[in-house]
């Protein structure tokens, strides 16, 4: 299931559900180079006579299966497999026309101003020569601090990280959704309010299989404030009594302080701002 919340002009999307759980079970099950699916992932794919008959299936442990390919056939016979099952949907058949579609779905505009002086216009557009202009353009408008495009920087940087003892199943009947949902929305308020109300910024507000997570942050471009260390100290105690008080829910947290990079990450067409660096792990 999808939930929205919304506080302090920030909204947050997220999913929720037994699926996340399973995928991260999955995934720590598969080793290099294996693809493993849980238990529900199998019963579909059972439905599917043509596609079963192609694979092979291991059992792994508590019902989640290892998946191989019978008679390794080739990348395109795969692609045509899937294709033909409706699992992918293109119009490109084999597996360079597609690789090549997914290139150029990742092509980055470059303002021309940057481009000319990176590169020869005539000469062939390659990904390497792609990714390098992004990380050119990262750090000319880090510089320059242009609006409306990509930016990045290395900063010093207050990370909080809190992690909420609540962990809803989905109700089966949809009448109790808003019982769930005003929960959520109640938690994500509280701790935005802390956080925001002593210039801190919210990164993320999730739930997966790590439980319900609220990241924040203090000492970002534009709010910063002579203590950070102290105003995420007092902003994690304020959350963790009203959360308590209010809502009877307790919580832990993590604070750490380190240099990160924060920016904006992917393309043009997708993207999101992004606080990467050990102190961000360490947080949690």
């Amino acid at each position: 299931a999808g939930v929205d919340v919304v506080a302090n002009n920030r909204g947050e999307f997220f999913l929720i559900g037994t699926p996340l759980k399973d995928v991260a079970k999955a995934e720590s099950l598969a080793g290099p180079g294996e693809l493993v699916v849980s238990p529900s992932v199998y019963d579909s794919l059972q439905k599917r006579g043509v596609i079963m008959s192609k694979l092979r299936f291991a059992f792994v442990e508590s019902d989640y299966q290892r998946v191989t390919w019978a008679g390794e056939p080739s990348v395109n016979e795969m692609l045509s497999l899937l294709e033909g099952q409706g699992y992918i949907s293109n119009d490109k058949t084999d597996a360079e026309s597609l690789i090549d579609e997914l290139v150029q779905s990742a092509h980055i505009p470059i303002p021309s101003e940057i481009g000319e002086s990176l590169s020869d216009p005539s000469s062939e557009t390659t990904l390497q020569s792609d990714l390098m202009r992004l990380l050119e353009c990262h750090r000319h408008e880090a510089a320059r601090d242009v609006v409306g495009k990509f930016t990045a920087e290395l900063r010093r940087v207050v990370v909080i990280f809190i992690s909420i003892m609540y962990e809803p199943s989905l109700p089966e009947d949809p009448s109790d959704d808003d019982v769930l949902l005003e929960n959520f929305q109640s938690i994500y308020s509280i701790i935005s309010e802390s956080v925001s109300s002593r210039s801190g910024q919210v990164r993320q507000f999730i739930n997966d299989d790590k439980g319900t997570v609220f990241i924040g942050s203090f000492g970002l471009r534009g709010s910063v404030i002579l203590h950070p260390s102290d105003a995420a100290v007092e902003a994690a105690q304020e959350a963790q009594k009203k959360l308590f008080d209010i809502m009877d829910i307790q919580c832990s947290i993590g604070i750490t302080l380190g240099k990160i990079f924060c920016g904006e990450t992917g393309s043009f067409q997708r993207y999101e701002y992004s606080m990467l660096g050990p102190s961000v792990n360490l947080s949690a």
